[in-house]
């Protein structure tokens, strides 16, 4: 009797326990949901005051810092924004340059109409014709324009 008795206790244990951790884990849950609670007002608080900011409105010491701040940091992604697209746009070219190189065409950039890569004007409107030089490597070969390295030895080309 005493081993059935000692073995109901132990299970009641492990229920009291396991009854704890779960007890536990509410109130933690709880918890971290009235954090995210607090962060969504102070976030709200921050867009009031970048809000006013924006506007205008002068502000204590501190909170004009952090708008400060904040500005500064806007301007870093713009630029950085701007140094993104200006790459895009330069791969862009040498797209289109290579792509020139390799159909024996150019379009015209006014109206469009692909014209004889040895023509300077366009045969449609008369517009002038940017054609990108190729690049000859010292061993010789010719490569498309916005080449960097030599595609026959692996040079690197000046630009």
């Amino acid at each position: 009797m005493a081993f059935l008795d000692k073995l109901s206790s132990f299970a009641q244990n492990t229920v009291d326990k396991t009854s704890d951790i779960i007890e536990t884990k509410k109130l933690n849950m709880a918890i971290s949901t009235e954090k995210a609670k607090i962060a969504e007002l102070i976030s709200k608080i921050g867009e009031y005051y970048w809000q006013q900011y924006s506007s205008g409105v002068t502000l204590d010491t501190e909170p004009t810092q952090f708008c400060e701040e904040i500005q500064v940091h806007k301007e870093k992604i713009t630029s950085l924004e701007t140094e993104i697209q200006a790459k895009k746009e330069e791969a862009g070219q040498a797209s289109h340059a290579a792509s020139i190189a390799n159909s024996g065409e150019i379009s015209c950039p006014a109206c469009g109409i692909n014209n004889p890569i040895t023509s300077k004007f366009c045969k449609n409107c008369g517009g002038k014709l940017e054609i990108n030089q190729s690049v000859h490597c010292e061993c010789g070969h010719e490569n498309a324009p916005g080449t960097k390295f030599c595609s026959a030895c692996g040079k690197k080309l000046e630009a």
